[in-house]
């Protein structure tokens, strides 16, 4: 850290103006203590000063002492102000009375001056006597000038104060350069431990100190050049929910996580078995191994090792897991990139799979990995292109048989790959993001629609759309719909929005109100698959659903399973108690369109009463005439 006096010139280049370039590079041309003429300094704007340069070397034994051996690695400079500097000469020496004026290289006026106060005018002056100072590299003429005063307080007029005084101001010259020099050793010996310490830090992380991806990938070359290929394995370690410990309990509390569990692993390992940190909660341990068993073995007791609890200082107690994937070298690979890329790609696998275990790559995985990402990137081009279609599938009510509105289903037509199923490419637009864009596209082709069939004549009651929870909860969700609403002239009661019970598991007290404002506006809202999730009834009896929709898990099993019977019975029951009415999907067959009749649901959806179909071959019509007359035909005989 700079003295306090020289925080001024922090950021100060020296090389920036040429009256200092010049004498850095005398110095470094003549290897010697170089000062500067009298400069204004950054440190002391308003005393006159200069700057005096040390060059420092570095030197060994292997390259000789010879100065043209040495590598010059930079300058120590020192700066002083010529006031600092006479002022000392004289307090040393006890002189006083005497006016100096100091002149650089011969100049006709003084470049420094201090007067006397005895030396008013040249009848008090007793004699002056001028010196020549040589200080690294300068040439300085001294005119001192006695004053009677300074003659009355000596025995004789004798000059030896003068000699001293100049004795003085040559010994501190002395004093400067070789405090300079001497510090020459000093300071290449801390030049030399800050670059072992950037070395260190440069290979090893700062908050858990073990090594890095620099460190890792050395260790990984020294692999390659080894004359027998030894056979290592890559564990990538990656804390479960780690981000929901430093959203709750706050990233120090994380960071001590981390720090434990680093040192926790490290105490695990043998001397064969290296340890690093990438980063954020993701460890690497490189480790040889003798067959794959030996490696299973070693994962386990890794991840039996991050299972167990943690006590905090000053915190609670903490229990975490982790999931590992494992790539081996050089079977996956002979770099770093390589190997790192095939065990974080296991690693995804090992989550996907239910976390809190372990999973080695094999080059299907970055086939699916290939497959996912290439859809990914389609599926962003769909959405900014506007490839995606909305199809249409009535629904229809069971006491009369007649339509009473449409589900919107989004269908994907690739250009290469033909027709996506939604069951393909909504997960990964939910895993990426892409549901909020593609959930608008979806709002926005089904309210141009409503438009549509309004000017054709064609006066559909209502369509529903489905709402994924992460678009639901964008803090401008209600403004951004009620302006979409309002500039395609459609009522708002047109528009159904489905959601899931999920929708009420992250914030439930927020949602609840969002969707009491969406009531109000005139919105029609169902509670899409029904008894798949984790349904708390007193949310359900506050909710302002109008609609219930039984999940065609329960309907598909109607005439096999007594169950899901009792189920649906249940379910209708409560909703009809509820005052909201009950719709059952995917209704394929007659049995269960009758099952459903008699069990009182209120409407129905599936493929038995219509398939979905583009916009433009939605018809508003009843249920098919055979179907119709059958159920019609039940309906009077009730």
């Amino acid at each position: 850290m700079p003295m306090n006096g020289n925080t001024q010139a922090l950021g100060f280049n020296l090389l920036s103006t040429p009256n200092r370039r010049d004498w850095i590079l005398a110095a470094q041309k003549n290897g010697r203590v170089q000062a500067t003429r009298i400069l204004h300094l950054a440190q002391a704007p308003n005393k006159a000063g200069m700057l005096v340069l040390q060059p420092v070397y570095r030197s060994s034994v292997e390259q000789g002492l010879m100065e043209n051996q040495r590598q010059l690695i930079g300058f120590l400079v020192g700066v002083f102000t010529v006031d600092q500097m006479i002022h000392t000469a004289l307090n040393y020496s006890g002189l006083d009375h005497i006016d100096l004026q100091l002149f650089e290289n011969h100049a006709i006026t003084p470049t420094y001056r201090i007067m006397s106060e005895d030396n008013i005018g040249p009848q008090r002056q007793a004699f002056n006597e001028t010196f020549h100072v040589s200080l690294a590299g300068q040439q300085w003429q001294l005119l001192a000038i006695a004053s009677q005063r300074y003659i009355l307080q000596r025995l004789s007029p004798q000059h030896l104060p003068m000699q001293l005084l100049l004795m003085i101001a040559a010994s501190l010259a002395a004093f400067m350069m070789m405090m300079q020099q001497s510090r020459e050793t000093y300071l290449s010996s801390e030049v030399a431990h800050k670059t072992r310490d950037l070395d260190h830090l440069a290979r090893h992380d700062p908050l858990t100190g073990l090594p890095n991806r620099r460190a890792m990938k050395e260790a990984i070359q020294n692999l390659a050049t080894q004359t027998t290929q030894e056979h290592a394995a890559l564990l990538f370690i990656d804390l479960d929910r780690f981000k929901l410990i430093n959203d709750t309990l706050g990233h120090q509390t994380g960071d001590q996580l981390l720090i434990y569990l680093g040192q926790r692993l490290q105490q695990q390992l043998t001397s064969d078995q290296y340890l690093f940190r990438m980063g954020g909660d993701e460890f690497l341990i490189l480790s040889p191994y003798q067959n794959e068993s030996n490696l299973q073995q070693l994962a386990k007791h890794l991840l039996a090792v991050c299972s167990q609890s943690v006590d905090l200082a000053n915190g609670p107690r903490l229990q975490v897991t982790a999931s590992i994937g494992i790539s081996q070298y050089p079977r996956d690979g002979k770099d770093l990139d390589t190997l790192i890329k095939h065990a974080d790609t296991a690693m995804y696998q090992a989550k996907e799979q239910g976390k809190n275990q372990f999973f080695c790559y094999t080059p299907a995985l970055t086939d699916a990995t290939r497959e996912h990402f290439e859809l990914e990137q389609s599926l962003r081009q769909a959405i900014s292109q506007h490839q995606l279609t909305v199809y249409y599938q009535p629904q229809y009510t069971l006491n009369d048989a007649t339509p009473c509105g449409l589900e919107a289903l989004v269908r994907w037509q690739h250009p290469q790959k033909g027709m996506i199923s939604p069951g393909t490419f909504i997960p990964i637009a939910e895993e990426t993001q892409l549901i909020i864009p593609l959930g608008w596209e979806v709002l926005h082709q089904v309210c141009r629609q409503l438009r549509r069939w309004q000017h054709e004549g064609l006066h559909i009651k209502r369509v529903a759309v489905n709402l994924s929870p992460v678009q639901l909860m964008q803090a401008d969700f209600f403004s951004q719909l009620s302006r979409m609403i309002d500039n395609y002239g459609i009522q708002p009661q047109q528009l159904e929005l489905e959601i899931t019970e999920s929708t009420l598991q992250n914030d439930p007290d927020y949602v609840m109100e969002l969707l009491q404002r969406l009531r109000h506006r005139g919105h029609l809202l169902s509670l899409d698959d029904f008894g798949t999730g984790y349904s708390s009834f007193r949310r359900l009896k506050k909710m302002p659903i109008h609609r219930l929709k039984i999940d065609q898990g329960f309907v598909r099993d109607i005439g096999s399973d007594q169950t899901d019977e009792a189920i649906i019975h249940a379910m209708i029951a409560l909703g009809h108690s509820l005052n909201m009415s009950v719709l059952a999907e995917g209704v394929e067959t007659e049995e269960q369109l009758n099952f459903l009749y008699h069990a009182g649901c209120d409407e129905i959806q599936g493929f038995l009463t219509g398939h979905p179909t583009a916009a433009e071959q939605v018809t508003w019509k009843p249920i098919k005439s055979d179907l119709r007359n059958r159920l019609l035909l039940e309906l009077n005989d009730v």
